[in-house]
């Protein structure tokens, strides 16, 4: 992987080469070319990954395809609850580490529930999840944090023995206060980000005959990506010196009065995806 990015680098292509599908969409951000949605861990099925020689029906990748498949529903119910919490103190000191330097916390919630609506016929399941974290970089003064929730809710019908219908929604908003928290960074000019969107899927797999298999899927994706002045001052122009020197005798560019931009940005794909196979 791409160090400090969780972008996969696959076969020595760029964080941009992969492409990221859920369910046989593509979610990759097309802006970045990176993954574009966060995701519940005890949402996935499986993880699907290629590498060289995948069809066609794959494209905008030079490097490798992930694919994540999403959990159903069945005839009993089931469920789970993750709860997950570390923090500074369970790092033990040692003569050349003290975690007290190093401050940092995760906290990580996540719950899910299947089962059916009608036996045999209608499933649903539901996910969701909250994902803080706040580290603070060395020397930085204030703290980085990362607080998002990532959702789902999907429900499967068997229409008929020979048509099987699949309808999504998922979610994954996010706040980033501090987003350039560093030692280079003054309090006064933090960067807020904040990012996410909702994909909304449906998807039909019919038998139609005992050579003919059907395939239709759609996808809306509307997702976000916002910048800006942590301030909430869009006046003001930041500062930058290049001659700081921090406590440690570190030389760098301290920024300081303001944030220097905002950006704001929609990244929205809409797909729609049919494929018929006949077997000879």
């Amino acid at each position: 992987g791409v160090a400090g990015s969780g972008n996969a680098s696959v076969y020595g292509g760029s964080s941009g080469d992969t492409s990221y599908l859920i369910d046989g969409l593509n979610t990759t951000d097309p802006v970045t070319g990176t993954f574009g949605t966060n995701f519940n861990y005890d949402a996935i099925q499986e993880v699907s990954i290629q590498t060289s020689g995948f069809e066609a029906e794959f494209g905008q990748a030079l490097g490798g395809v992930v694919n994540l498949v999403t959990k159903s529903g069945g005839n009993d119910f089931s469920g789970a609850l993750d709860i997950r919490y570390r923090d500074e103190s369970f790092s033990e000191s040692g003569d050349h580490y003290d975690p007290d330097v190093n401050i940092s916390s995760r906290r990580d919630i996540s719950a899910t529930l299947g089962g059916p609506i009608m036996r045999d016929k209608v499933w649903f399941f539901v996910s969701g999840g909250q994902r803080f974290t706040g580290p603070a970089p060395t020397g930085a003064p204030v703290t980085r944090e990362f607080d998002g929730i990532d959702w789902l809710a999907k429900i499967t019908w068997q229409v008929t023995d020979a048509h099987r219908a699949v309808f999504k929604v998922s979610g994954d908003p996010a706040e980033i206060p501090n987003a350039n928290a560093s030692q280079f960074v003054s309090p006064e000019a933090g960067r807020q980000q904040d990012q996410g969107g909702s994909i909304y899927a449906a998807e039909l797999n019919s038998v139609l005959s005992d050579s003919w298999l059907l395939s239709l899927q759609i996808g809306i994706n509307r997702s976000y990506l916002d910048s800006y002045p942590m301030s909430g001052d869009y006046d003001t122009p930041g500062w930058i010196n290049d001659d700081y020197v921090t406590p440690a005798g570190t030389l760098g560019s301290l920024s300081f009065v303001n944030f220097t931009n905002a950006q704001f940005s929609n990244r929205d794909q809409d797909q729609y995806k049919g494929s018929a196979s006949y077997f000879v």
